[in-house]
């Protein structure tokens, strides 16, 4: 077995690269409660409510449920989104954020949770329970309208 000396070896560059997120950043951390669903609807309505697509977005919190930030994760169709917990925590890793609420917008109006939506809010905290990251709720914001899977024991 032969041995490599690293110094035989140059290396010119080193590069680091950041992961680009599409963030909102707020400088108001009193903007959202993430202990009130409605609260949180109320503050997405503003940004959700002239959509003709579906997107979704991961609000991160610290450790006293504080917002951190704000990541727009993907934009879909007009009545779906692909996301995976890869996605998810890519941005919320990078916020050293504590626990995350789930956020998308149904540009039909209804606001209640499709069978698909319950489903991947499942994966999406089976693997947040594996990084040490809590996803509190997902909410899902309508015309008018907004569905707390956790008020409706469905997460």
């Amino acid at each position: 077995m032969s041995q490599v000396n690293l110094n035989d070896y140059m290396i010119d560059n080193v590069s680091v690269r950041l992961i680009r997120e599409r963030t909102v950043y707020t400088t108001d951390v009193n903007a959202i409660d993430a202990s009130a669903p409605w609260k949180i609807a109320n503050f997405m309505f503003a940004i959700t409510e002239e959509l003709t697509h579906e997107k979704f977005y991961v609000i991160h919190l610290n450790t006293k449920n504080t917002l951190q930030s704000i990541n727009l994760v993907t934009t879909g169709t007009i009545n779906s989104t692909l996301v995976t917990p890869r996605e998810i925590f890519q941005a919320a890793l990078l916020a050293n954020a504590v626990s995350i609420v789930l956020v998308h917008n149904h540009p039909s109006g209804d606001c209640m949770p499709s069978s698909e939506d319950i489903l991947v809010t499942k994966r999406i905290k089976e693997a947040g329970e594996m990084l040490g990251i809590s996803v509190l709720d997902h909410i899902i914001v309508g015309e008018k309208c907004y569905c707390s899977m956790r008020e409706q024991e469905l997460i």
